[in-house]
This record gives structure tokens, sequence and C-alpha cells, in this order.
């Protein structure tokens, strides 16, 4: 009996282990951690996509906002975007996301990584996947 629950208790852990983050643009919350080659070290700002109505929403870093956005293979654009209007003291951050936002029009998924891309397919914002601890 020891032999078979030691069996199954080591195959049970390393099916857990070898289970990797499949994440999609579209079923996956990110979180920003780099524009334009600096990383964020505070307030980082997320966007989560629903499909459905193809809407974007998020945390800018100090406002939320939303918007629509359409995909076209690799292509990407954000259209309609709006954003609540707190005052925000001290931090560039939210110009900053915003900003590099603007210049995105291709994307990339790669593991638990998502890449906003500009048109040279120079990388302007770089996310992680944000794993739900529920």
């Amino acid at each position: 009996m020891m032999p078979k629950m030691l069996f199954l208790t080591v195959f049970i852990l390393n099916s857990c282990a070898s289970q990797k983050l499949n994440p999609t643009l579209k079923t996956s919350d990110w979180e920003v951690i780099l524009i334009d080659g600096k990383k964020i070290l505070s307030n980082h700002p997320t966007i989560s996509f629903i499909e459905k109505g193809r809407q974007i929403g998020g945390y800018g870093g100090c406002n939320y906002f939303g918007g629509r956005y359409e995909v076209n293979g690799e292509n990407i654009s954000f259209s309609k975007m709006t954003s609540t209007l707190m005052a925000c003291i001290g931090d560039d951050l939210e110009d900053r996301f915003f900003s590099a936002l603007d210049k995105v029009k291709k994307y990339r998924v790669k593991e638990d990584k998502l890449q906003f891309l500009d048109e040279r397919k120079t990388v302007v914002m770089l996310l992680k996947v944000v794993v739900n601890k529920d």
C-alpha cells in the first residue's frame, strides 16, 4: 500500500509542476511590467480583454480605463478609450502607459508574457499574466 501511495503522490506533484501557463490575449488578465524599456516598480497598470463586444478595461496607474480593441492576426488596435478623471500627482506612469498604448500596432504572447509592439516590431510594453489566487 505504501509504495502505491508514494507513487501516486509523486505522480500528482509531477503533474502539477509540469503544467505550464497557457495564457491567451483574451482569456487572461495582464499586468504591465515594462514600458518603453523602463521597469514599472509600483502601481502596475493592468489590462483585461473581454471577448464579448471586444472590450478592454483596466487600471492605468492612477485611473481606471475602458474601450474597445480589434485583433486581426498579430495586429491589434484600440479605440473609444475612456478613463476616470482622478488627479494623478507626482508620477508620469499613467501618461507613459497611455502614450505607449497609442503606439501599439501588433502583439505577441510568449509563455506568460504579452508583448505590445509598434509598427517596427519594437516592444513598447511588456506584460505578465496575472495568476488569480482563488
